[in-house]
């Protein structure tokens, strides 16, 4: 697909522009554009729709609540640090138990209260949301399934499941390596491994442009692995789809290892690296 791309074949790929075009925008009422670019506001929408996300335990929405910063953060350990309107993973801080004066991050490095301090501020900044004022999300901390653990036991993967008039069209596994630091974003040296919806299990992988048989650190066996939950998974997405006016519309779920499913966020404009990890133009499927 990477060659006929590169030969200019793009009969059945689709790009940027006519995907906002054709499928973005004339399809959806644009005000629940925010719902994709706020968590919090999405959140709202998953619990309306009877979906199970991530739950928030805290919220930093101006300097004023940093002042007390330890005082109010000092009570958690396996949480998830998240901008609110972050893209792509940036910005996002995963910290596990208690140190002293501080947190472990999930490479084992002590972090002091202040440099998480310094990270919640910049979130607030807007440094993770284009320049724009945002607020920090503290959530639960969510563990990976034994799916992904088999893959790479470090980090959280993901799925990404493409839905256009609550039909699902394409999906992907998103995998962490030892070199993305435990995320799962293809940008940040993930793994994108496609799935066959129909028959339910994972087809080819790609890493950095270059298709693979196996995870570089774990050696497994990337494809033909059956995927769990996806028809739960599909029918949340849906549940979502009938209260939000977005006909073309990215899922994130991941697997907690005793909860199961748990969907992350939406995207109104999803990334189109999902049609290299199924070697499949997205033309040819919608």
């Amino acid at each position: 697909m990477i060659r006929k791309m590169l030969l200019g074949d793009h009969n059945n790929i689709l790009g940027i522009n006519r995907r906002n075009l054709d499928y973005v925008y004339p399809s959806a009422n644009r005000k629940f554009f925010k719902i994709a670019d706020e968590k919090a506001l999405a959140k709202e929408y998953f619990e309306r729709a009877g979906v199970p996300f991530p739950e928030t335990l805290k919220e930093y929405t101006t300097f004023t609540d940093i002042v007390d910063f330890e005082k109010t953060f000092s009570g958690f350990e396996n949480v998830v640090i998240k901008p609110n309107k972050g893209r792509g993973g940036n910005g996002i801080m995963v910290l596990d138990k208690k140190a002293e004066n501080g947190i472990y991050d999930i490479d084992g490095k002590a972090l002091d209260y202040k440099k998480i301090r310094k990270h919640v501020a910049d979130i607030i900044m807007g440094v993770y949301s284009f320049g724009t004022q945002d607020k920090a999300l503290v959530e639960i901390r969510l563990f990976p399934h034994e799916f992904f653990r088999k893959f790479y036991d470090r980090g959280l993967a993901d799925f990404r499941l493409l839905i256009f008039k609550k039909q699902p069209v394409m999906g992907m596994l998103r995998l962490p390596t030892s070199k993305s630091h435990g995320k799962a974003n293809l940008h940040q040296g993930g793994i994108g491994v496609g799935i066959d919806l129909d028959k339910g299990e994972t087809t080819s992988a790609i890493l950095k442009g270059r298709y693979i048989a196996e995870h570089p650190d774990s050696k497994v066996a990337l494809g033909k692995n059956p995927v769990p939950y996806l028809q739960e998974m599909i029918d949340y997405c849906r549940k979502v789809a009938d209260i939000v006016a977005l006909q073309y519309i990215g899922f994130d779920f991941t697997l907690d290892e005793k909860k199961g499913p748990m969907l992350l966020e939406i995207n109104a404009r999803p990334g189109l690296e999902i049609q290299k990890a199924n070697k499949k133009g997205l033309l040819e499927v919608l």
